[in-house]
Formats: structure tokens, C-alpha cells, sequence
């Protein structure tokens, strides 16, 4: 970035596993317990570790916090 002329630039980037919107609530809480049971294990974790990621595991509720805000101060206006 900053040999583009953006010097002081910090780029974010954030990965997450989203279903449809019409998807039971057991079913969405069962996927949302292993993925961040995944992200717990010691492997996972270091291997994404070595790449650069950090591993947030989150609940339902603070994902979709975390969406709408994202969606909120990223809006192209």
C-alpha cells in the first residue's frame, strides 16, 4: 500500500461461514458450535497462526452484530 502512495494504510480482511436466512435455529447453533470448536483445536489454530490469521470464534448473535456494523461503516455512498 504504501508504494501506492497510501502510506499508514491498514487492510483488514475477515473470513465467516454464513447459511440462508430461513435456516432453523438448531441447525445454524450446531454449525456455529463445531466451526468454532474447529477454531479451538490446537492444529487449526496454529496453522492459521503461521499464515497470518487470527482466530475469532463468535456467537450467532455477534456475527450478525458484526455483519450489520460491517454492512453500516462500509457502505459505498
Amino acid at each position: 500500500m504504501a508504494e501506492a502512495g497510501f502510506k499508514g494504510a491498514i487492510s483488514v480482511t475477515w473470513l465467516g461461514i454464513v447459511a440462508p436466512a430461513e435456516t432453523p435455529l438448531p441447525a445454524r447453533t450446531k454449525l456455529n458450535e463445531e466451526f468454532r470448536g474447529i477454531l479451538e483445536e490446537g492444529s487449526v489454530r496454529e496453522k492459521l497462526r503461521a499464515q497470518g490469521y487470527e482466530t475469532v470464534g463468535r456467537s450467532i448473535q455477534d456475527f450478525d452484530s458484526f455483519l450489520q456494523e460491517e454492512e453500516r461503516t462500509n457502505r459505498m455512498t
